[in-house]
């Protein structure tokens, strides 16, 4: 099963992954837990250490560089896993762009991320950026994306994908552990 978690930075999408990997541990699955960007490869590095500086890069020369990242990943860690008979959890995936990369045209978007897998299931952890930012503030982890005008402007775009795309929208303002048990409710059926 490949299973993607999708929400603005503060959304517990992280947190959730990972409670879903140790129920299926608990339950005797092989699991696998990976990001994007993924730090296991050269172009994943690269875009944490180029999200973490706050340098301006073209948007074209990023929406690039997170669809390399994003192949690669596919390639070398989502796919031999999945062939192995792993479960895997991506937090992030391909609908990130779509939603992030605003200033290029989502067409264009599309055809970089063609051929991709499709997950089994999306979850889309929805809250408010006010919340979500205050979430990062006490974790002291800021990026380049985290400002309220532009995470309500993704926040729309994730919304009209969930719906575009059939994704399970969820209320990431609650209890963790009542997100989780939603969660996995949703995998079982």
């Amino acid at each position: 099963m490949f299973v993607v978690f999708e929400g603005i930075d503060g959304s517990g999408k992280t947190l959730q992954a990972y409670l879903l990997a140790a129920r299926w541990v608990e339950e005797g699955k092989k699991v696998l837990v990976t990001e994007e960007p993924c730090i296991h490869l050269p172009t994943g590095l690269s875009l944490k250490m180029i999200l973490r500086s706050g340098e301006r890069v073209p948007v074209d020369a990023m929406a690039m560089l997170f669809a390399a990242d994003r192949k690669a990943h596919v390639e070398n860690v989502i796919k031999p896993a999945l062939n192995r008979g792993v479960y895997v959890i991506s937090d992030r995936y391909y609908y990130s762009s779509l939603a992030y990369q605003m200033e290029v045209p989502r067409g264009w978007l599309e055809e970089l991320n063609r051929g991709l897998p499709e997950p089994d299931v999306v979850f889309l952890l929805d809250i408010d950026p006010k919340t979500a930012l205050e979430r990062l503030e006490v974790r002291g982890t800021k990026s380049l994306y985290e400002k309220m005008g532009y995470l309500e402007r993704v926040r729309e775009n994730y919304l009209r994908l969930a719906e575009e795309k059939g994704f399970v929208v969820l209320d990431a303002s609650r209890s963790p552990r009542r997100i989780h048990e939603e969660i996995v409710q949703h995998v079982r059926d």
